[in-house]
């Protein structure tokens, strides 16, 4: 896979960083409202697992994702050393088998 930025030439390494202890490319899970029970899960039945982060929504942005504030965003967590992300982004997009890829870079 090619990946680019601004149609500019392929990323390389030295673009590509690794911010707040995650890694260049972070696999994240797209949810209703079950991210962080999800984690949860995930966690307890892999050996080497921990919840890493939790975030969540505020009252900014509200007439946009109409989550109340406090309301879970977005959980990180390890599977035996592999960085994932479950996001709750809500019921506009429905679960399913796709995942999304989070790419840190440098700008």
């Amino acid at each position: 896979m090619d990946i680019r930025f601004n149609s500019s030439s392929p990323l390389n390494n030295d673009q590509i960083k690794n911010i707040n202890g995650f890694p260049k490319i972070t696999t994240c899970l797209w949810f209703d409202d079950q991210a962080e029970e999800a984690a949860k899960f995930y966690t307890s039945i892999f050996k080497n697992s921990k919840i890493l982060k939790t975030s969540y929504y505020g009252n900014v942005g509200h007439e946009i994702h109409r989550q109340k504030a406090g309301t879970v965003l977005t959980v990180d967590f390890e599977l035996n050393e592999r960085c994932f992300q479950a996001l709750n982004g809500g019921p506009h997009f429905k679960f399913n088998e796709a995942i999304s890829l989070v790419v840190n870079c440098e700008s």
